[in-house]
C-alpha cells in the first residue's frame, strides 16, 4: 500500500468513528436524558373540589380587599423595573383551604374565664356579658380584656398612661428582642392560646419597635432604645403546593418548583403505609388587609416591679389575638390567573395599595393620603393568602406586587399591592383529580 493510499484510508476511518461516535453520543441521549416530570394530576388540572358546584364556590368565596386610598391628583404611573424587565411566572394551579368556624360552644364562658384568668384578671369577676363579647377589668394595673364569646378572639388593652407612668418612675428597660419574642410565645402558650398545631418559625416572628406618643397614641419608634414597647408579630403560613418524596419523579418536581417559586420548601417526615415518607411543602405567607399587621401580637415593655401579678405578666401590655382555625388539608385546587394578567390590572390601577410609606416611615401611626407620581414595581411577583380581621369561608391567595413608590414632593417610599390570583371566569364543578403515580417499592425473595 503507498503512503497515498494509507493516507487515504485513514481519512475514511476517521470520518467513521466520528460518525460511530456521534450515533452512539444520540443513542445515549435518548436513553439517559432525564424526562420532563409533571406534578400531580390536582396541580396540572384543578379539581376545584371545595364545594360541589360552582355556583356554590362563586357565592362563598367573595374577596372584599380595601385599599389605602391616594391622592386623587396622583398622576400614579405604573412602570416594570424587575432585573429581568418582565415579570416573573408562578404556578398555575394552588391549594385553597376552608376555614373550620365553629359555633359559640356551651363552655364559652368557663372557656374565657380560664383565659381571663391566666392573663392575671380575676375571673369570677366579669363586669359585662354583652351580646358578642365577656369583659373584664383590672383597676389596679389599669387593664381591660374583651373576649370573643364565640371563637375566644380577644384583646387585652393597658391604658397608656399608665405605661407611661411605669416608665417614667420605675426606669427599667426593654428586653431585647429574642427576650421578648420569647416571653411573648410564653404568655400564649400558659394562657393556652396556642395549641400544638400553631408553631411559629423563626422567620414567622417579627418585631416592631413602639413609641408612646403625648396623645397617648402608638407611633413606630426607629430603635430600641427609643421605644417604649416592643411589638411582637406573628405571621403564619400555609401551604400552596405540596409534594410527597414517594412519587415518581419527585426530585425532579421538588427542583422544578423551588427554581418557579425562588424558594427552598420545608421539609416534614410521615408514616404513610407503615413507610417514612418526606413531605415537601412550597409555603405562602398569611397576610392582611394592611401588610405590615399582623393577627397576633403581643406588646412587651419594662417589668412593672410594683406589681402583683405573676412574673411573666408584669412585662406585658397588650394583646390583639385573632385566630381562625383552618383545616390542616387544602379542600381543592383552583386555577391562577398568569402574573402577567394580573400585571396589566394592577397597571391599569385595579390593584389593592395594603403598604405605602416613605423610607423607614411610620407605619404605626394612622396612615396618611399621599399624591403619588410613579409606582416602579422593582421585584418578582409573590403569591400570599389573604385573610380578613373577620369570618370569612375561605383562605384564598393573591398576587403580591412590591416596589418603590415616588410622590409628589420627591420623596420615595416603598408599596405593596395585591390583586385577586383566583380565576374566578373559568371556575368548573368539583372533579376527581387521577391518584399521582408512585414508586414500586421493591419486594426481596430468599
Amino acid at each position: 500500500m503507498t503512503l497515498t493510499e494509507a493516507s487515504f484510508w485513514t481519512r475514511r476511518f476517521g470520518v467513521i468513528a466520528l460518525v460511530a461516535i456521534f450515533i452512539v453520543g444520540v443513542v445515549l441521549s435518548i436513553l439517559f436524558w432525564p424526562k420532563k416530570v409533571k406534578p400531580p394530576d390536582e396541580y396540572l388540572t384543578p379539581n376545584y373540589a371545595c364545594t360541589e358546584t360552582k355556583e356554590e364556590f362563586l357565592k362563598r368565596a367573595v374577596l372584599e380587599i380595601p385599599s389605602l386610598e391616594i391622592d386623587p391628583a396622583s398622576e400614579a404611573i405604573f412602570t416594570l423595573n424587575t432585573d429581568t424587565g418582565k415579570v416573573n411566572t408562578l404556578p398555575s394551579v394552588i391549594n385553597v383551604y376552608e376555614y373550620n368556624l365553629k359555633k359559640q360552644s356551651t363552655s364559652a364562658l368557663s372557656d374565657a374565664q380560664h383565659i381571663a384568668g391566666k392573663l392575671g384578671f380575676e375571673k369570677e369577676k366579669m363586669v359585662s356579658d354583652e351580646k358578642d363579647f365577656y369583659i373584664w377589668r383590672d383597676p389596679v394595673n389599669k387593664r381591660r380584656l374583651t373576649i370573643n364569646k364565640k371563637n375566644m378572639n380577644l384583646k387585652l388593652e393597658t391604658d397608656t398612661q399608665q405605661i407611661r407612668s411605669i416608665f417614667n418612675t420605675q426606669g427599667g428597660s426593654l428586653p431585647d428582642d429574642q427576650t421578648a419574642k420569647n416571653r411573648a410565645q410564653s404568655i400564649l402558650r400558659t394562657s393556652g392560646l396556642l395549641d400544638d398545631n400553631m408553631n411559629f418559625a423563626e422567620d414567622d416572628i417579627g418585631i416592631t419597635y413602639i413609641k408612646i406618643g403625648s396623645d397617648g397614641k402608638f407611633k413606630k419608634s426607629s430603635s430600641l432604645s427609643q421605644a417604649d414597647l416592643i411589638r411582637v408579630n406573628f405571621r403564619r403560613e400555609k401551604s400552596m403546593i405540596t409534594i410527597s418524596s414517594n412519587l415518581i419523579g419527585a426530585p425532579e418536581m421538588i427542583k422544578e418548583m423551588t427554581r418557579t417559586v425562588g424558594k427552598e420548601p420545608t421539609k416534614t417526615t410521615t408514616t404513610l403505609n407503615n413507610k417514612k415518607v418526606d413531605i415537601f411543602t412550597f409555603d405562602a405567607t398569611v397576610v392582611l388587609p394592611k401588610l405590615q399587621d399582623s393577627n397576633i401580637s403581643v406588646y412587651i415593655g419594662p417589668e412593672n416591679k410594683e406589681s402583683q401579678l405573676s412574673s411573666n405578666l408584669r412585662s406585658l401590655y397588650q394583646i390583639d389575638f385573632t385566630h381562625w382555625p383552618i383545616f390542616p388539608d387544602s379542600c381543592g385546587t383552583y386555577p391562577l390567573i398568569t402574573t402577567q394578567a394580573a400585571l396589566d390590572k394592577v397597571m391599569a390601577g385595579e390593584g389593592k395599595i395594603a403598604y405605602l410609606y416613605e423610607k423607614d416611615g411610620d407605619f404605626v401611626s394612622e396612615y396618611m393620603q399621599k399624591n403619588v407620581k410613579k409606582f416602579m414595581i422593582t421585584q418578582n411577583v409573590k403569591i400570599v393568602y389573604y385573610e380578613t380581621p373577620q369570618e370569612q369561608d375561605f383562605l384564598l391567595p393573591l398576587y403580591l406586587f412590591s416596589g418603590e413608590a415616588e410622590f409628589a414632593d420627591g420623596m420615595k417610599g416603598d408599596f405593596d399591592i395585591y390583586y385577586p390570583a383566583i380565576d374566578f371566569n373559568n371556575i368548573q364543578n368539583k372533579r376527581v383529580s387521577k391518584p399521582a403515580p408512585e414508586k414500586e417499592e421493591k419486594s426481596t425473595f430468599f
